[in-house]
């Protein structure tokens, strides 16, 4: 695996835009629409509009690498009106916001918080997790401090209580999926919207080329692996990938500007490796 993902570039060079350009309807005459995500973008704990100290260097967010982007530009027309936005089938959000924290209850605030790459509310709220290239990159063995045993005991549904015990004693199950980060943000939507239905949905890029390259079939199944037994009936847990998507709001009626957003998405992010 390592080999294959070594040779994974980003979707475009970084000397690209990082924005794919918005539909121009989508878009307040004041430029009010890019700015709200912009807020939200810097008010989040990953850095990603943080000036570096090398003055060579931009933000993170300005690379063609980064998976804050990625959501950025595919959720950011409907920043300002969620109304007409579908995930899954899920709509009828009344809000959108990037970078969301969901602070865990018990965890000392000290602590960095989860911090979800956007989240749209409505009388189901989905909570996205965002990945461009992470995943393809060597995992480190999942971990958890003491301070989250009180959190899995309170908060959790025994599924996901179990897989928690399960990472704690097989740190190095997953190699490509991260499942520890994705318990942390499950704990951090339980806290954040208690009694509330939510989907938790790890959205993924994956190049078009993939059937050519083990390395994606093999995320995948550790993903439905770390699923298989989950069944909170508050949270679900879902997985998507950018292309599908795509293709789910190609194939559905919306804003007028959807088929151009679709295709910039497209021109931009789905690319072969080779």
């Amino acid at each position: 695996m390592a080999g294959e993902a070594s040779a994974v570039t980003s979707p475009q060079s970084s000397s690209a835009s990082v924005l794919v350009k918005q539909p121009r309807r989508t878009m307040a005459k004041d430029g009010e629409a890019p700015r709200s995500k912009g807020r939200d973008i810097r008010h989040g704990d990953g850095g990603e509009l943080r000036v570096e100290s090398d003055e060579t260097l931009a933000p993170r967010f300005h690379s063609a690498r980064s998976s804050c982007a990625l959501a950025a530009n595919a959720f950011g027309p409907w920043r300002l009106h969620p109304e007409t936005l579908a995930i899954q089938g899920i709509g009828g959000f009344k809000s959108l916001h990037f970078e969301r924290k969901c602070p865990i209850e018990g965890v000392p605030k000290t602590r960095t918080p989860p911090n979800l790459d956007a989240i749209a509310e409505g009388d189901r709220i989905v909570a996205v997790e965002s990945k461009l290239l992470e995943y393809l990159t060597s995992k480190r063995a999942a971990s958890f401090d003491d301070v989250y045993g009180d959190p899995v005991a309170k908060l959790a549904d025994p599924t996901w209580a179990e897989a928690y015990r399960r990472l704690m004693d097989g740190p190095d199950e997953f190699q490509c999926f991260g499942a520890s980060q994705i318990v942390k943000h499950y704990l951090g939507s339980k806290s954040a919207f208690p009694g509330q239905k939510v989907t938790l949905l790890y959205l993924y890029w994956e190049p078009t080329d993939r059937d050519a390259h083990r390395l994606f079939a093999y995320h995948k199944a550790e993903i439905e692996s770390f699923a298989e037994h989950l069944a909170d009936p508050d949270v679900t847990f879902d997985w998507l990938t950018y292309a599908d998507l795509c293709d789910e709001w190609s194939g559905r009626d919306g804003p007028e500007w959807l088929p151009e957003h679709v295709e910039a998405l497209r021109q931009r992010y789905f690319v072969s490796i080779g």
